[in-house]
């Protein structure tokens, strides 16, 4: 990912709002996951469906059964991001005891974004953050839509039925008094 530094930036902005104990972790995504590229033009959901996969380990983990994601509704055209990639993903994640969490979903502009970081004395510096392998997204629809998401929700399927070990964390900030340390 580039911008990294910003995503530490926020880490340490976000110190002042989360609670003691909060736990920010950097891991490497599973290489094996993103080696199965098997349908061309899927845009981004094979990165952010292979987030789910080491979300679900590092949530059984922590004995948690919730996964949360920043996913906001004015880019609910991304193929990741459409309403039947969210239900597919809700429904796979359910089959391993786990609830999707989407807090920003109704955030309908990146205005609105914007202003709610603000509302919150949040900078607005490390918003849609871009990765070195990023595409663009195809703006598919219907049937073509259907066919990508399909395709990854059984690649994520298949992957959880597997037991993962993941890789040790590449760096872990944890949240003490207000301030990350």
């Amino acid at each position: 990912m580039t911008g990294i530094e910003k995503v530490r930036a926020r880490v340490q902005e976000l110190g002042a709002c989360l609670s003691p104990g909060s736990e920010w972790i950097l891991v490497r995504e599973p290489a094996r996951f993103l080696r199965s590229r098997s349908v061309a033009q899927s845009g981004c959901i094979s990165c952010h469906f292979g987030y789910f996969l080491v979300a679900s380990v590092l949530a059984d983990q922590l004995n948690s059964d919730s996964i949360a994601c920043g996913f906001v509704g004015y880019q609910n055209t991304w193929v990741e991001q459409t309403p039947y990639a969210i239900h597919s993903l809700q429904e796979l994640l359910a089959e391993h005891d786990k609830h999707l969490i989407l807090p920003v979903a109704d955030i309908r502009s990146r205005a609105q974004a914007e202003a709610e970081l603000r509302a919150h004395g949040l900078s607005t510096d490390s918003m849609e953050l871009k990765c070195f392998r990023q595409e663009d997204d195809p703006a598919l629809t219907g049937s073509q839509l259907q066919r990508v998401v399909d395709k990854w929700s059984e690649n994520l399927r298949e992957a959880l039925s597997r037991d993962h070990i993941p890789e040790p964390p590449l760096e872990r900030l944890i949240i003490s008094s207000g301030v990350s340390k």
